[in-house]
């Protein structure tokens, strides 16, 4: 997530290093395969390019995603007839901090926070409607924001506030000084 969120944002270009090894053995087969093999005029072909190499670091996670931060309601029933509405707010929270890998200094460091909301309705009846016939019948409706997209709109409002934050404190600048 926080990849796609950084590749979005055209302000940054993503090295792979999750997977490093394995990138490292395919080049290594490559180059091999490059060295062992002539081109069609009979030359060796090139070796590949150089990785690119990472200006800064981006740390940090969830540090936090809790449950029932408020939760509420509100319902009410007259002569067997009646129902009621619930509210839940949870949160996640999301740390994201730029290290300088020339220096090791923090460049920058943010956290920001997204509500998750869940709502129920429910209307019911329950009442006698001739003797010794009941009427019962219940319905109702949740809703749930989906966790996932909550932690990518966090993640994604913190990459925003880093870019943000670090053109306003001068780390890194606009292209075009007039936006």
């Amino acid at each position: 997530m926080l990849i796609k969120a950084l590749e979005d944002s055209g302000w940054f270009i993503p090295i792979e290093r999750e997977g490093f090894n394995r990138l490292l053995k395919e080049r290594e087969i490559i180059n091999e395969t490059r060295k062992n093999n002539k081109s069609s005029q009979g030359e060796s072909l090139p070796p590949l390019p150089p990785l690119l190499y990472a200006g800064i670091l981006l740390e940090g996670g969830i540090i936090s995603y809790d449950t029932n931060v408020v939760t509420g309601g509100f319902g009410a029933k007259y002569f067997g007839l009646g129902g009621h509405i619930e509210h839940r707010k949870d949160q996640v929270t999301i740390y994201l901090r730029a290290v300088s890998v020339e220096s090791g200094k923090i460049l920058k460091s943010v956290s920001t926070t997204k509500t998750i909301l869940s709502k129920e309705v429910q209307l019911g009846i329950f009442r006698y409607v001739i003797l010794r016939k009941l009427l019962e019948a219940e319905t109702g409706l949740t809703t749930n924001e989906p966790p996932q997209m909550c932690v990518l709109e966090a993640i994604e409002k913190a990459v925003l506030s880093l870019i943000i934050e670090g053109v306003l404190d001068g780390i890194w600048a606009l292209e075009n000084p007039e936006d």
